[in-house]
């Protein structure tokens, strides 16, 4: 039996206590991230570094998450803190994130692709030669015709996708080898998990999610405006990642779990 409540103040909270249980693995981890980030803009390898980056993030989230998924209360976290080393953090689930990593990579090139035709076939590909010919009037036209209509349907698209995804990210967690990680990621398009996500519970949860999220965003994207917070911003990105994680655990608990234990 859960005895953390699954709510986003607790997910906080087991973020900020992950990080001060052990500042020094913390901010190994922001250095190394950062290294990681600076790398990825060099133009031959820079792709592979940004590969690289997401398999160390979803390492970092699944360690967290895996964590948060044994645990009685919040402060039991900064134990689990004291007691990690850094190459654990990172590589004891790097199989998993390298799983989670390939699946979201391939969605992503088929989504994009989908995307591309759906907008091409809306009038988008042909936006930029046209767009400078077009008066005002016209453009409202455009945008409001066969434009528009492809940019909604979407944004409705990414918008059911974005608020599946952290259930989906849960079970992800759960798993131990490669092939089970890269797997899980597809259920994003089951109907059945979709299904579990349709509760009062999850759909509160996941829109306080968002809001805090945006909040979180807008802080970080201020201060990245000046290069001597750069250091600053890459640790608030660091405890969103963590916090993140967390809510990926319970949103799976609030979903997946709550309907198989409801159908026994």
């Amino acid at each position: 039996m859960h005895k953390i409540k699954p709510t986003n103040i607790s997910a906080l909270m087991l973020a900020a206590n992950f990080f001060k249980g052990n500042y020094a693995l913390s901010f190994t981890a922001v250095a190394i991230i950062i290294i990681v980030e600076l790398l990825t803009l060099i133009p031959a390898a820079g792709m592979i570094f940004s590969i690289l980056s997401l398999v160390v993030t979803f390492s970092i989230q699944v360690f967290f998450g895996k964590a948060v998924i044994v645990l009685e209360n919040e402060e039991d976290i900064k134990k689990i803190a004291a007691n990690t080393r850094i190459g654990e953090l990172i590589g004891n689930f790097i199989n998993v994130a390298a799983g989670v990593t390939a699946a979201y990579l391939s969605i992503g090139i088929v989504l994009g692709i989908i995307f591309y035709l759906i907008f091409a076939l809306g009038g988008g590909a042909v936006v930029m030669q046209d767009m400078q010919t077009m008066t005002r009037e016209e453009m409202m036209v455009y945008m409001s015709g066969s434009m528009g209509v492809s940019m909604f349907f979407l944004i409705v698209i990414a918008s059911f996708l974005f608020y599946v995804f952290p259930a989906v990210m849960g079970l992800a967690i759960k798993k131990d080898r490669f092939a089970e990680a890269f797997r899980s990621i597809f259920l994003l398009f089951s109907p059945t998990v979709w299904k579990t996500t349709f509760n009062k519970e999850y759909l509160i949860f996941i829109v306080k999610w968002s809001l805090i999220l945006f909040a979180l965003s807008l802080v970080v994207f201020a201060m990245a405006m000046s290069i001597i917070l750069f250091p600053v911003v890459m640790v608030i990105a660091y405890y969103i990642m963590l916090y993140n994680a967390a809510v990926y655990v319970f949103a799976e608990r609030l979903s997946i779990e709550k309907a198989e234990e409801e159908s026994v």
